[in-house]
């Protein structure tokens, strides 16, 4: 490295490279923000799904069940 570094001048990298690196770091950041949005889109889909779910069973439950427990029990 050391050699790399000490040899380091505008005229060792070309045009080219630049560009290269430029279109990597774009697309680093855009498939970084995707993953991020994909990641809340998933996740708020299976807290739906979740929520859903427990609603329909609380739904289900007769009467009784609410009489014999208290409703911070059943959450």
């Amino acid at each position: 490295t050391k050699g790399l570094v000490d040899n380091f001048s505008l005229s060792s990298i070309s045009a080219g490279q630049i560009v290269g690196l430029v279109a990597f770091f774009v697309m680093q950041t855009i498939a970084a923000g995707l993953s991020i949005y994909l990641l809340n889109y998933i996740g708020q889909k299976i807290v739906a799904g979740l929520r859903e779910r427990l609603w329909k069973k609380v739904l289900i439950l007769p009467v009784s069940y609410y009489d014999q427990n208290r409703t911070g029990d059943t959450i």
